[in-house]
């Protein structure tokens, strides 16, 4: 009986990890392989919330562009984008937990969702868009290919 029981919990943890990598995608739209997404970019984007999570921005400003979108303000240069991430923090009063990460091409989030908001200039074409879903609540954060790393370039709520 503990053989089973411990079979059907490796099965539905797994079936959780194929979630978090953005496979989920392909039930929502038509019939069409969807594009795989960098395994660099997923660890970048569960780094970065899990970092601004935990208040840790020695660890989460590194991982932003030189140009980071903050809800629509355009935020330019290593100090001013690590002021803006000081003023995330101060408006996450409360502790927060991080309940789930969703990883997603930008043309599987829209498929999904819609377009993203106006507010938010996003440019390039092989965008990565992660959803950071909290009890109550949730980040969602925009990642571009920069020569051989992937960066935040989008940060909204």
């Amino acid at each position: 009986m503990k053989r089973i029981l411990f079979s059907m919990v490796v099965a539905v943890v797994a079936v959780g990890g194929v979630t978090t990598s953005g496979d989920h995608a392909r039930a929502a739209g038509p019939r069409v392989a969807p594009k795989k997404i960098p395994l660099l970019a997923v660890l970048v984007a569960k780094t970065f919330l899990r970092a601004l999570v935990d208040r840790d921005l020695k660890t989460a400003a590194p991982l932003c562009a030189a140009t980071v979108d903050f809800d629509g303000h355009q935020v330019k240069g290593e100090k001013a984008v690590l002021k803006r991430l000081r003023q995330v923090l101060a408006r996450m009063k409360v502790r927060r937990r991080l309940r789930k990460v969703a990883v997603l091409t930008l043309a599987q989030a829209r498929r999904i969702f819609g377009p993203p908001p106006a507010r938010l200039k996003l440019h390039g074409k092989d965008l990565v868009v992660a959803f950071g879903r909290f009890r109550r609540g949730g980040l969602i954060v925009v990642l571009a290919p920069e020569k051989d790393r992937w960066r935040v370039v989008a940060l909204t709520d």
